[in-house]
């Protein structure tokens, strides 16, 4: 699963920077580099809980060796 998959699970970019407490202009360009910053991993893990979707550390680790 790449970042924009991970981003892709949530309803829009827009949901995801909300729950994150960023604003979309930054989801957006994570999108569009296909990299999300390791600082945001765990908070984006956290908020996948409160929504039910499954976003895990294995998820990253998985893009990070491919």
């Amino acid at each position: 699963m790449n970042h924009r998959e991970i981003i892709g699970l949530w309803p829009s970019a827009r949901e995801l920077a909300s729950d994150l407490g960023k604003n979309y202009e930054t989801v957006r360009k994570w999108r569009f580099r296909n990299n999300i910053p390791a600082d945001y991993w765990m908070p984006i893990i956290d908020a996948g809980k409160k929504r039910r979707i499954r976003v895990t550390l294995e998820s990253y680790a998985a893009r990070c060796a491919a």
